[in-house]
């Protein structure tokens, strides 16, 4: 019973910090906000309870092509602009083509649950005007 209780803090906790935090946050940074906030929770619990919220549809997993995986809180589909610089992330939100494209492609494959990735990465205002004065 002690760990099924452990386990119901754990997921509210981290259902929190994925609330608060505006952009994916990997479990590295989710781990250490928890131990900010007085909670220790072992690396393991907070990957199953990120699986569990991603099946749940609550959350989504976002990969960079850097190998990190992040987590976010998926209230609506978007996609992110990434800086090569300095690692900011922004949230890009496009039309509905996308929608139509896969499943214009499901009908002409015979693919079902068909989904994207699509993430743009450049270099932020900021990066650009430092790299400039060097």
């Amino acid at each position: 019973m002690m760990q099924a209780h452990r386990e119901t803090l754990a997921k509210k906790a981290i259902q929190e910090q994925l609330t608060q935090y505006h952009g994916p946050v990997t479990e590295v940074e989710i781990r250490q906000a928890l131990v900010r906030q007085g909670l220790r929770v072992h690396k393991t619990t907070i990957y199953r309870q990120l699986a569990a919220l991603v099946s749940a549809g609550w959350a989504t997993v976002t990969n960079f092509a850097d190998g990190v995986t992040r987590y976010e809180r998926q209230l609506q589909h978007h996609h992110h602009v990434v800086c090569r610089s300095c690692k900011r992330v922004e949230e890009v939100h496009m039309s509905n083509h996308l929608a139509k494209e896969e499943a214009k492609i499901a009908r002409a494959r015979g693919f079902t649950k068909v989904t994207h990735v699509l993430e743009f990465f450049g270099t932020c205002h900021t990066c650009a005007r430092r790299q400039e004065s060097h």
